[in-house]
């Protein structure tokens, strides 16, 4: 009889492990991406990117995990693919008309008290955590002239809350993360277009 209260026990822990919700939502401050923008606009122009990232967690600055980073440049180099503004997109040091040079900055503000809780509740009490993204982009010439910077910021907030569940397929936290800097290169883009710079 107790090792079956044991089992059940460890059955129970282990539903609500599956049950406990978590979704991401964006604040909105840089517009989503369409599928048909500036495709048909390419200037022919080449260009190289760089990626570089960095995290800050209670006010320490840390580098960003390799795997975050191979992510961020996958994202990046997608954006500018996809804006069908380029003849060719390579990657590093190369020699291009235009070279891109961008730094991303994960800023998160956990709350491990509320998170604690939640937690401690069963995921009855929600907790929330919030990633501000942060794009810094400098665009330079073959001479190596900058001719545009551009920085463009989103914040991603994460709920766990047991009835999140509901919402978890249509805002997973990874998918919504890579989404905002999708979209946060995207916007960079047209705002160099916007300028004449590319």
């Amino acid at each position: 009889m107790r090792f079956r209260n044991i089992v059940l026990f460890f059955v129970s822990v282990g539903m609500l492990y599956f049950l406990a919700g978590c979704a991401s939502f964006r604040e909105g401050n840089v517009p989503r991406a369409r599928s048909s923008s500036q495709k048909a606009v390419g200037q022919g122009k080449t260009i190289s990117v760089e990626v570089y990232g960095a995290a800050i967690l209670n006010g320490k600055i840390y580098q960003a995990h390799p795997k975050t980073m191979k992510s961020w440049r996958r994202q990046t180099v997608k954006a500018y693919e996809d804006s069908g503004l380029f003849s060719a997109i390579l990657g590093g040091p190369a020699e291009a008309d235009l070279e891109a040079e961008v730094m991303i900055v994960d800023k998160a503000d956990p709350n491990a008290f509320f998170a604690f809780i939640t937690g401690l509740t069963l995921y009855v009490i929600p907790s929330k955590a919030t990633d501000e993204y942060t794009l810094q982009t400098t665009i330079r010439d073959r001479e190596g002239r900058t001719v545009g910077t551009f920085e463009r910021s989103e914040a991603v907030s994460l709920w766990q809350q047991v009835l999140l569940i509901l919402a978890m397929p249509f805002n997973w936290p990874s998918s919504v993360a890579k989404e905002a800097l999708y979209d946060l290169n995207h916007a960079t883009l047209m705002d160099a277009y916007s300028q004449g710079i590319l």
